[in-house]
């Protein structure tokens, strides 16, 4: 659903051409993104030999992965059978996407503080793993 989402935003906002090829490999980028934050962290934790909060913190990724395609579902439906509502639909399901992603930043302080990480250790990685990559993309986009 995040896949088709991003593909739809790129069709209206970016001028892509539509078509199979590029639906697959938005729908990609979005799949490999996923595992590779998920391999990042497990190899996190493996390298320090500490879970220091981090099967929680996947565990509240892969929920709010979830609960953001939810959401973005009848985004995407509305964006596909009402063409003259794009203009303000996609927009909003970006405003929808951009809420959970700061909920899950949020989320991942609120739980390296709470499994007593150094605050400087989870702003570090909040800033080099999540942030960073996201501000990557807006400005490729």
């Amino acid at each position: 659903v995040l896949g088709l989402f991003g593909w739809q935003a790129g069709v209206v906002f970016a001028g892509w051409k539509a078509g199979f090829g590029r639906y697959l490999a938005v729908a990609g980028m979005v799949a490999l993104a996923v595992a590779v934050r998920f391999l990042v962290l497990r190899l996190c934790g493996f390298l320090f030999q500490a879970d220091g909060g981090i099967g929680e913190y996947l565990y509240t990724i892969v929920l709010l992965l979830v609960a953001t395609a939810l959401a973005v579902l009848p985004v995407v439906v509305v964006a596909a059978y009402r063409p003259e509502a794009r203009a303000w639909v996609l927009p909003l399901g970006g405003a929808l996407a951009g809420a959970f992603l700061l909920f899950r930043w949020t989320r991942a302080l609120w739980i390296g503080v709470g499994e007593s990480v150094p605050l400087r250790y989870v702003l570090l990685y909040l800033c080099a793993a999540e942030v960073m990559p996201a501000l990557l993309v807006m400005r490729t986009l």
